[in-house]
């Protein structure tokens, strides 16, 4: 099996210098663990970058950190990297693919990953923390949930895995694995993604917080340190909503009409 990692160019926040990201870096330990395990022939790392031809200086990192072999998509700069990733996994898919939650660089968002599986069709799973093997050569993979659980789920390959922050330790790259692997540098189309050319790029403004008011509304005004009763408490809910405008005003209630018609 062929597991393939992500890396974007990262940049130390304090020197600013380009460096291997942390969190593609820890990806590359699961990776790494997970070809360990196997044993000969056991699992093969790879590193696929698309970005600046340039990159291939701090990228060469992960080759001391586990990457047997180090691609490099070459595009220009402010170029859409996912129609080359699209072309260079579809041509040759690896078993399983794995990224980092976000690029240090550039947009950060995130989203990369998601639409890397979208396009190709691939499941995608986040908050990796550990990968397995299952029992017909599969990947299983346990994945970090709310409350410190975790959840072991078993993928269809090829699939695509968004590693957690943090979910292995960052060791420093071998020098001698940095000096024999192999790095590959060729270009690969790429174009300027429709919807970023057409986004409107202003300063941001703060916005209020409708929280505050409502903070406000159901703060204690008295020395009743809160509603008294489970009635008094929907009453203040009540009325909030309405001050809001989100719950109309109630209805007064019908005047019932005397029997027979006659009037008081």
């Amino acid at each position: 099996m062929r597991l393939t990692v992500l890396l974007s160019e990262g940049r130390h926040p304090a020197s600013g210098r380009p460096r291997l990201a942390p969190d593609e870096a820890g990806a590359l330990g699961l990776a790494r663990a997970r070809a360990a395990a196997a044993g000969p022939p056991g699992a093969r790392v790879e590193a696929l970058h698309a970005g600046s031809a340039a990159a291939a200086e701090p990228l060469g990192a992960a080759l001391g950190l586990g990457a047997g072999r180090l691609e490099i998509l070459a595009i220009g700069a402010g170029d859409d990297p996912l129609p080359a990733l699209v072309a260079a996994l579809a041509a040759d898919p690896p078993g399983l693919v794995l990224a980092g939650p976000a690029a240090e660089t550039g947009a950060g968002s995130g989203t990369l990953p998601y639409a890397l599986a979208e396009v190709l069709g691939w499941p995608v799973v986040e908050a990796v923390t550990a990968l397995a093997a299952a029992g017909d050569g599969g990947i299983e993979i346990l994945r970090a949930e709310a409350g410190g659980r975790r959840r072991r789920l078993r993928l269809v390959l090829p699939a695509l895995a968004i590693v957690r922050s943090g979910a292995a330790p960052v060791g420093l790259p071998a020098l001698g694995p940095m000096r024999r692997g192999a790095v590959a540098i060729r270009a690969a189309p790429a174009a300027v993604a429709d919807a970023a050319a057409a986004w409107e790029l202003r300063p941001a403004r703060r916005r209020p917080r409708r929280l505050e008011a409502a903070a406000a509304a159901t703060r204690p005004t008295t020395g009743v340190p809160g509603p008294a009763t489970a009635e008094k408490a929907a009453g203040l809910i009540l009325d909030y909503l309405r001050s809001e405008g989100l719950l109309a005003a109630p209805e007064p209630p019908a005047t019932p009409e005397p029997p027979d018609g006659s009037t008081t």
